[in-house]
Order: structure tokens, then C-alpha cells, then sequence
């Protein structure tokens, strides 16, 4: 028996599931940052002893995203979300692992680019989608 949908259900544009191959894919990624004094990373960059300390922000973390499918990343502060969002958007290398994205993608790194803690996320994402000059009607279909 199908089941009855609302007016508000069926005007709401749907995501186009594909052929279910992954689009993002994370196998056995992991990420790792040196904390010390700019004197210390720079004796660590030339080769040079020194001790500082290693963080592991990222560690064996894997999991894919198929079409349709949504993933929320949280967390407390420290956890590594910020981390595992820039691996994934490109703007920093996994130490180890591998990160394969299969769509065209973007991230929206610096939420005061735009942002205003007083906006839903419907909001800011039609606030962004104006400054990438994503025309209305497009818009409207996307939130």
C-alpha cells in the first residue's frame, strides 16, 4: 500500500539517489599535527631534534556516503570535526589513509564569511548560495 504524502511533501525537491556507488569514501585516515614553538617546528622541519609533541586529531577513522545519504560529524570541542572537514574538503592531507570524493563538492569553512549566529541553516545556506550567484529559482529548489 502506498503511502499518502502531504502537498508540502511532494512540492519539496527530492535527492536523485544514483547508481549507489559512494561519493565520499574515507579508508583508515588519519591525521597528526606537531604543537610546539614556531623555533621547535622549524628545527622539526630541518630535520633538527626537538620535542614536540604529536597530536593524532585523526585515527583509523573510515566511512562512506552514498547518494541520498547525509552524515552529521559531532562532537566535543577537540575531537577532530574541523579536522576530518578540511580532509575532506582538500584543504589539508591525511598523514595516512585514503580520502575519495566522487562528486563536485565545496565546504563552507569560514562561517563568518557569511554567517550570523541568529540565522537557521536554511537561512545562511540561501544567504550563501546568493553570494555564489546561485540564481533564485535554484535557490528555492535547493532549501
Amino acid at each position: 500500500m502506498a503511502e499518502a504524502i502531504t502537498a508540502a511533501e511532494a512540492e519539496r525537491p527530492r535527492i536523485q539517489e544514483g547508481d549507489g556507488k559512494p561519493e565520499i569514501v574515507f579508508e583508515e585516515v588519519c591525521k597528526t599535527f606537531l604543537v610546539g614553538r614556531f623555533t621547535q617546528l622549524l628545527r622539526h622541519t630541518a630535520g633538527l631534534r626537538t620535542n614536540c609533541p604529536l597530536v593524532h586529531a585523526l585515527s583509523d577513522v573510515s566511512f562512506e556516503v552514498r547518494p541520498g545519504e547525509l552524515l552529521g560529524v559531532l562532537g566535543p570541542n577537540g575531537a577532530g570535526q574541523s579536522t576530518l572537514l578540511r580532509v575532506a574538503g582538500g584543504i589539508s592531507e591525511p598523514a595516512s589513509g585514503r580520502v575519495h570524493l566522487g562528486a563536485q563538492h565545496t565546504g563552507i569553512f569560514e562561517l563568518g564569511l557569511a554567517g550570523n549566529q541568529h540565522l537557521t541553516g536554511r537561512q545562511f545556506c540561501t544567504r550563501y548560495f546568493c553570494l555564489w550567484g546561485v540564481a533564485r529559482r535554484r535557490r528555492e529548489e535547493l532549501t
